[in-house]
């Protein structure tokens, strides 16, 4: 095989019953989508970009949060040069963590550079270390697998070989879906097994009429929430749904109706199953997996909020030119008791457009990645005596400072030069609301913030 490969991420099964061939090209045929695959949307920016310079001798550089790392051998880049790492939101199917746009975008290199994803003790809760893949997407959105990845589950480090610079995620080729979920008391939720393999194969789609949907019905398998078999009142049970699918096993997750103690919170629901997963390589078929172990991690809330967050500016003027400015981001409160915690974090890129120019001189702009940048927070604190909801962000450590949009311009006489740029806290900071049933609207200067209770 060679050291770098591609083949189609799709979700795909494969199954004890059906032969599948791997290669060493791009697949077009995976069975779920009329035999092409699908692409996905470009993942947005997320935080700030860490750079460094790499000599030509070679070098390492890691992201902030210090999960991926690249290393370069002596003779990968042609001379010294600046390489970026930017943390962006996951559309990869199976995904897992974060994504990262790799820069120079499209920088291609004369030797390999080892690719490493640091992960820690919960992504094996998850899948089993025999599934993490390395994937990364193509101009066309499609994205795609290297072939050939090491994995030390000693040192939790996920790593392979790239010849290019694009963006790049972790992905589980089996896992349960979701692999998280929030829900409030008494909710529901299916769950199903997947598997995003990579394959060459000749089935028509029509055999497989349920596309990404992996344990067979008459399969053994054993389903447990916090260890116990179906679960239990405490931390919710697992019930067969059989109507669902006429060859899958489907479960259905039902969250207890008070919410479970914190060291129980989130519950961890397991699916322990009997099934070959067949792989036919150059060598002839082998079992890649017979018994599988996989997790979910439920959240058990009261209640909560969305909380969408907008800034809009319609006359900057800079650059000897009048511009429109705008950025929108998007993340949920959960709450459970007197405290909670902020999920589903998103960030959109910002939107700069040229509303007139007025003089003689030709202007641009480099965006940056918007003045609302959510991060992780800190704090997200109930005040019933207030009754005020208040969540602190960790936009203020220097670390999760962001870039400034840098506007460019080039006057008749030689007269040419940069306005704005530089970096610092991104918006918010802190964030707080009532506790009420209704929607709010919170306008602070060209920040709107609405918060709109999870029913």
């Amino acid at each position: 095989m060679k050291n770098f490969s591609f083949f189609v991420l799709s979700l795909l099964l494969i199954f004890c019953v059906y032969s599948c061939k791997k290669s060493n090209s791009v697949s077009s045929n995976n069975g779920n989508n009329n035999g092409q695959p699908k692409p996905t949307a470009v993942g947005t920016a997320t935080g700030a970009k860490t750079s460094k310079l790499i000599p030509k001798s070679g070098g390492s550089i890691t992201s902030d949060d210090g999960l991926l790392e690249l290393v370069f051998p002596d003779g990968a880049l042609a001379s010294d040069d600046t390489i970026t790492i930017q943390p962006i939101t996951n559309n990869c199917p199976g995904g897992t963590g974060t994504a990262y746009r790799l820069g120079p975008e499209g920088h291609k290199f004369d030797q390999a550079v080892t690719l490493k994803f640091h992960y820690n003790d919960s992504v094996l809760k998850s899948t089993q270390s025999q599934f993490m893949l390395i994937a990364t997407q193509d101009s066309s959105g499609i994205w795609l697998v290297i072939d050939s990845v090491s994995n030390d589950t000693a040192q939790h480090v996920l790593s392979g070989k790239i010849h290019h610079f694009s963006d790049w995620t972790e992905v589980n080729e089996v896992a349960i879906t979701p692999a998280s979920a929030t829900l409030k008391k008494g909710e529901s939720i299916t769950l199903s097994i997947i598997n995003t393999e990579v394959v060459d194969w000749n089935i028509t789609p029509e055999h497989i009429p349920d596309g990404n949907h992996a344990l067979l019905k008459g399969n053994s398998s054993t389903w447990a929430v916090n260890g116990v078999t179906n679960g239990n009142s405490e931390v919710g049970t697992i019930t067969v749904n059989p109507d669902v699918s006429p060859l899958y096993d489907f479960v259905k997750y039902t969250a207890p109706n008070t919410t479970p103690p914190r060291d129980k919170n989130p519950v961890l629901v397991s699916a322990e199953f009997n099934q070959k997963l067949i792989i036919e390589d150059d060598a002839g078929s082998w079992a890649k997996a017979n018994k599988v172990i996989l997790y979910a991690h439920i959240y058990i809330i009261d209640g909560g909020y969305h909380v969408q967050l907008s800034f809009k500016a319609d006359t900057v003027n800079e650059a000897y030119a009048i511009w429109s400015w705008k950025d929108e981001g998007s993340f949920d409160v959960v709450l459970s008791g007197t405290s909670g915690s902020v999920k589903n974090i998103s960030n959109t890129g910002a939107i700069i457009g040229l509303v007139s120019n007025n003089s003689t001189c030709n202007s641009s702009v480099s965006p940056g990645i918007g003045p609302i940048n959510i991060v992780d927070s800190g704090l997200a604190a109930v005040n019933p005596i207030s009754n005020q909801i208040t969540v602190i962000f960790n936009s203020l450590d220097q670390k999760n400072y962001i870039e400034g949009p840098v506007w460019n311009y080039s006057c008749p006489g030689n007269n040419n030069g940069q306005t704005g740029g530089g970096s610092g806290p991104s918006f918010p900071a802190y964030i707080q609301f009532n506790i009420t049933d209704s929607t709010q609207t919170i306008v602070a200067g060209q920040y709107t913030t609405v918060v709109t209770p999870i029913k």
